[in-house]
């Protein structure tokens, strides 16, 4: 097993194996690798995790002196797209001005790098021993004002005297046994027993947490919150990033659903609240219109689902359907567009000939009693090609076979 001392004092021929094999499949170099003069299993885990930043955060693999911890916590590090989001969410409340960092839970430091760019000082806490140091190291290279302690997070607050501008915790959401963890007191550090003691520190504390996380019942948890966050990239709900001020007397919660693009780095963004959403009324067409809206998934996480109507003049096809049509295309939709060409009534016989029809299609499945696999095997449909299959129901409770291109 290797130390991050092991790491530090890599010798040249392992250096430069590394170097020479930057972009080749770790696997196939773990089978054909004969060499004895060189740390195999260093170098094969500094390849595979300068791939898997080069795919998360490309702007890492600038710096050449990088060092990389276990395969499970550069799979969990966020990427540079989200990162860069929530350090500007931040920058935001203290207008661009510089601030103190306190991250109670480092990792490999992902989100403190963005975070703590307009930081007069920032304090990274890691308690795992090895990831402190590598985390360390690597800071050493970023030019940033951060001092990197090997600690427990509560351990920490209870020795901890100073003030911060702002806390940052990103809790381990994994139980005893690896399961996933979607409520805040089986998260590790405890957040809701941290609190009190991080409110004598900080009038601001950011969460991050995993998409799985129900906004409602965050709502319930937690007092003070200004903002929520569903951000995600590329139509895959990423994270929900909360925002506490401990010194706000507004009941009323901002929340906030983003989309980033990885090709355009293009940010689709809505802002709205609970007490907006609940006022606005449904409106179902009468008439099916020309096209047809799959809203973005932080879109959807967000529950905002009357706001999306209203803001963008679409209509929602039923109470509990979440896809929206209109009868003239609307550029701006944040989801995936279609124009629709055929909707049937699903029905043992229509569904039988409308899969006749198209053969090869794309399905997902909206508020339907079966599922996409099951049509799939049902209808004898093959996976793919140019045709768009939703299965849903629309106003009033009618299921429904919609087949569209996408535009």
């Amino acid at each position: 097993m290797q130390t991050i001392f092991t790491v530090m004092m890599m010798d040249e021929n392992t250096k430069l194996y590394i170097k020479n094999h930057l972009n080749d499949d770790v696997f196939q170099l773990a089978l054909d690798n004969k060499r004895t003069d060189i740390d195999i299993q260093l170098a094969l885990r500094q390849i595979s995790g300068y791939q898997i930043l080069k795919r998360k955060v490309p702007a890492w693999t600038e710096f050449d002196n990088l060092l990389y911890p276990v395969h499970l916590s550069l799979e969990q590090c966020s990427s540079e797209n989200t990162a860069k989001f929530k350090a500007k969410v931040i920058s935001d409340l203290f207008s661009d001005k510089e601030y103190t960092l306190l991250d109670m839970t480092c990792g490999f430091g992902v989100d403190a790098y963005y975070i703590s760019q307009n930081a007069s000082s920032a304090i990274l806490i890691e308690k795992d021993k090895e990831l402190s140091e590598i985390t360390r190291h690597n800071f050493e290279f970023f030019n940033r004002h951060a001092e990197v302690i090997n600690c427990d997070a509560e351990e920490f607050l209870k020795t901890n005297s100073n003030k911060y501008d702002i806390v940052f915790i990103d809790p381990a959401r994994r139980g005893k046994n690896g399961e996933k963890v979607v409520l805040l007191e089986n998260c590790t550090p405890n957040i809701l027993l941290m609190i009190p003691e991080i409110k004598k520190i900080t009038n601001y504390l950011a969460i991050k947490l995993s998409p799985m996380f129900d906004i409602k019942q965050l709502l319930s948890q937690l007092q003070c919150v200004k903002s929520i966050y569903s951000i995600g990239v590329d139509n895959e709900c990423k994270e929900i990033f909360v925002i506490i001020d401990f010194c706000t007397t507004d009941s009323n919660t901002k929340i906030v659903a983003v989309n980033i693009s990885e090709s355009d780095n293009e940010i689709s963004i809505m802002q709205s609240d609970f007490f907006e959403e609940a006022s606005i009324e449904s409106v179902y067409p009468s008439d099916f219109g020309k096209y047809l809206y799959e809203p973005y998934a932080s879109f959807l996480k967000s529950g905002l689902y009357k706001t999306i109507a209203n803001r963008y003049d679409a209509n929602k096809i039923d109470i509990n359907s979440h896809l929206y049509t209109s009868n003239e295309i609307i550029k701006n939709f944040p989801g995936r567009k279609f124009e629709i060409v055929d909707i049937v009534e699903f029905n043992k016989k229509e569904a039988k000939q409308f899969f006749k029809k198209y053969e090869k299609a794309n399905i997902t499945v909206r508020n339907f009693p079966i599922t996409a696999d099951n049509l799939r095997n049902n209808y004898k449909v093959k996976n793919g090609g140019d045709n768009y299959v939703f299965a849903t129901t629309i106003f009033p409770s009618k299921r429904v076979l919609i087949n569209c291109k996408k535009i």
